[in-house]
């Protein structure tokens, strides 16, 4: 009966680490998409649920680098968003001073 009963545990045990690395692998894929589409706040998101659900240390260190990468792609769009916004406001200025000769 003992052996029964820790068969039945050690059986229950894998399975639970079997979905669990399926549910990793699956927010890994949703994250890599959203990556690929350059939806770098989505990807973080599938990315740090993943994290959570990481059991080996290899698991863990990828969806860390696929963090910092995701990290460094928002600071990124952050600054070409930021540039893109200068030379807008930059443009219309022109435009308005243009405008202005134009009605003179």
């Amino acid at each position: 009966m003992k052996k029964l009963l820790i068969l039945f545990i050690v059986s229950l045990f894998c399975v639970q680490m079997s979905a669990q690395i399926d549910e990793y692998n699956q927010l890994m894929e949703k994250g890599e998409h959203y990556l690929s589409e350059s939806e770098y706040i989505e990807a973080f998101v599938y990315f740090m649920k993943a994290k959570e659900k990481t059991i080996l240390p290899s698991d863990d260190s990828t969806a860390t680098a696929k963090l910092e990468n995701c990290r460094f792609l928002i600071s990124r769009q952050n600054i070409d968003l930021y540039h893109s916004r200068e030379e807008a406001e930059r443009l219309r200025k022109k435009a308005d001073t243009a405008l202005g000769i134009a009605q003179s």
